[in-house]
C-alpha cells in the first residue's frame, strides 16, 4: 500500500500561513526528482500568488518530510520583473538536463 501525507499551513514542515487557498498553490505539479543535497524535488505553481504568480520548490527527503522550499516569483532569483499579471506557475515542465 502506498502511504499518503498531506501538506498544509503548520503541517508536515509547511510553514503557517505559507498557503492561501485563493492563489491555486498546487494547480500544477511537476516532479523534478533527484537534487543534490539527496533531497527529492518537487514544483508547485501557484499561478495567482502576489498577483503576478509563483513557483515553490519544494525538498523533500525519502520518508516524504518536507526539508527545504523557496519561492520564485517575479524579480527573484534572477526572474525579471513582470510587468503584466504574469500567472508565473499556471504551466509547468521538467526536461532532464544532465542525461
Amino acid at each position: 500500500m502506498t502511504s499518503v501525507t498531506q501538506y498544509s499551513n503548520g503541517a508536515n514542515g509547511i510553514p503557517s500561513n505559507f498557503i492561501n487557498d485563493f492563489q491555486r498553490f498546487g494547480s500544477k505539479l511537476a516532479w523534478i526528482g533527484a537534487w543534490g543535497d539527496g533531497t527529492n524535488a518537487l514544483a508547485v505553481g501557484c499561478a495567482a500568488y502576489g498577483g503576478d504568480g509563483a513557483v515553490f520548490l519544494l525538498g523533500f527527503s525519502s520518508s516524504g518530510s518536507l526539508q527545504w522550499h523557496e519561492k520564485f516569483e517575479s524579480g527573484t532569483h534572477g526572474l525579471p520583473i513582470f510587468s503584466e499579471p504574469a500567472a508565473f506557475g499556471s504551466g509547468l515542465g521538467v526536461v532532464d538536463l544532465d542525461g
